[in-house]
């Protein structure tokens, strides 16, 4: 299973890249410069990092769109038999709802984990159309060369309405409330603070996310089992192009991982312009060679006036779990994802 299709998130799963370069870095603890342990926040979530939340959060106001079974009686009714009751005459039929719409979309979670940065964050957008990806630069087995601005969060795609959806089994109680956005569809917001540091938490191994129903969704419950944190192992020292690099990291259990990298210009504090790379395995091999066709596409920033290498390269590992649960004529998803990450020097 690939990120792309998990969830109607744009760009998503690139944010938790973002996530780990410091000028980008929103909420939780943070650092100027980027170390041997990774720097900054998929969304993905959120994004919620409060990513997708906070371009979405608009003022409180839960909608409540509901359809009232209402029966029209006639005023004339003809009753034909005189011993049959005449409400027992009456053969309209309770409204049945949402009509059977083929959903997909869900939610998302992430949650940043290094020594310099702890972020987390929620996101929600269920709708009948995939969110757009960007199209690649070039491919190599896993990984994908993308173009720039590919990791930069967009226009969230509007939801549509599954009423209040109430998230248990984290740290603090979570509600996400829909906002209506025109006539047909909703923004969903968190209201968590852009300084959540975590959302998970070791006393409770599954999240239930249980959606009330609304205008165009009916109700629903998808639960996740929570991945384990990550800990980029490799690369330590500093890296080129001239051969495959080799990322490794703690292995588990996952739905599937993801390998983000791009070059942070530590001149400019902030990500250097070019392509960045995405790879996506299913399972957890614990382990990815991140082709050198692609990493000599990366940008190469040389030195500064000091003679001081200007580029490093920031990699971010995502262990994802994913849940899912049928739901009209579709099915929604609950994905989440913990992130870890290193920094570093990039010679090309």
């Amino acid at each position: 299973m690939r990120c792309q299709s998990l969830l109607a998130f744009p760009a998503t799963c690139l944010l938790l890249a973002g996530a780990l370069a410091c000028s980008t870095s929103r909420g939780g603890r943070r650092s100027a410069v980027p170390g041997s342990d990774a720097t900054t926040d998929a969304d993905i979530v959120a994004t919620d990092v409060d990513e997708t939340d906070e371009d979405v959060v608009l003022p409180d106001a839960t909608v409540t769109d509901e359809d009232t079974p209402f029966v029209d009686v006639a005023d004339d009714v003809e009753l034909g038999d005189p011993d049959v009751a005449p409400d027992t005459l009456d053969t309209a039929e309770p409204d049945a709802g949402p009509p059977s719409l083929a959903l997909q979309g869900g939610l998302l979670l992430i949650q940043v984990e290094t020594s310099q940065v702890q972020n987390a964050s929620i996101s929600a957008s269920i709708d009948t159309v995939p969110a757009p990806t960007p199209t690649p630069l070039q491919v190599e087995g896993p990984c994908q060369l993308l173009p720039e601005g590919s990791a930069t969060p967009g226009a969230t795609i509007p939801s549509l309405d599954a009423g209040l959806i109430t998230v248990t089994g984290l740290s603090q109680p979570v509600t996400l409330t829909p906002t209506t956005v025109g006539e047909s569809y909703v923004r969903y917001g968190s209201g968590l603070s852009e300084s959540t540091a975590s959302l998970l938490t070791p006393q409770f191994p599954v999240v239930t996310a249980t959606a009330a129903g609304g205008a165009s969704v009916p109700a629903f419950t998808v639960e996740v089992t929570v991945p384990k944190p990550v800990t980029v192992t490799s690369p330590s020292d500093k890296v080129g192009a001239g051969a495959d690099l080799g990322v490794t990291w703690t292995a588990d259990t996952a739905t599937f991982m993801r390998v983000d990298l791009f070059v942070y210009d530590s001149d400019k504090s902030a990500q250097a312009s070019g392509p960045i790379i995405a790879c996506a395995v299913d399972g957890d091999p614990g382990a990815l060679a991140v082709p050198k066709a692609l990493l000599g596409k990366l940008p190469d920033l040389g030195s500064n006036f000091l003679g001081i290498e200007r580029g490093y390269l920031v990699v971010a590992v995502s262990r994802v779990n994913v849940g899912e649960t049928p739901v009209s004529a579709g099915k929604v998803s609950f994905g989440i994802s913990r992130a870890g990450g290193t920094a570093v020097a990039f010679d090309p």
